[in-house]
């Protein structure tokens, strides 16, 4: 992913938790707040909950990836964070990828006119 579309600094991950809204999915929790950019911003986290740091990388890229394929119809202006749950290590791509727009819909983030079931 572009640095540009990245949420790098501490005190913007501090603030998302802290002020941001958050929704919630069995796979992946999601927390956004506004941001004064032009596009947003995207940040995954996974704790050693998940396991091992093989693991825990695993599962980052699996979600970095469908951000990717996603964050051409996000709206701007956004900084979101992904948190991994437990049982994301278990689930699919397209688990993965309707969780993601099923937490952007929630946000009204998404798009996309229809819901996802």
């Amino acid at each position: 992913m572009n640095r540009k579309f990245r949420l790098v600094k501490s005190a913007d991950f501090k603030k998302v938790r802290d002020s941001g809204s958050a929704f919630f999915h069995p796979i992946v929790k999601m927390a956004v707040i506004k941001n004064e950019l032009p596009h947003s911003r995207f940040a995954v986290i996974t704790s050693k909950i998940i396991g091992n740091a093989v693991e825990r990388n695993r599962c980052k890229r699996r979600m970095r990836a469908v951000i990717n394929l996603l964050k051409s119809e996000c709206e701007p202006g956004w900084d979101v964070i992904f948190i991994i749950r437990k049982s994301f290590s278990r689930s699919n791509s397209s688990e993965i990828r309707a969780a993601a727009e099923n937490l952007l819909l929630q946000a009204d983030l998404l798009e996309i006119k229809e819901k996802i079931l």
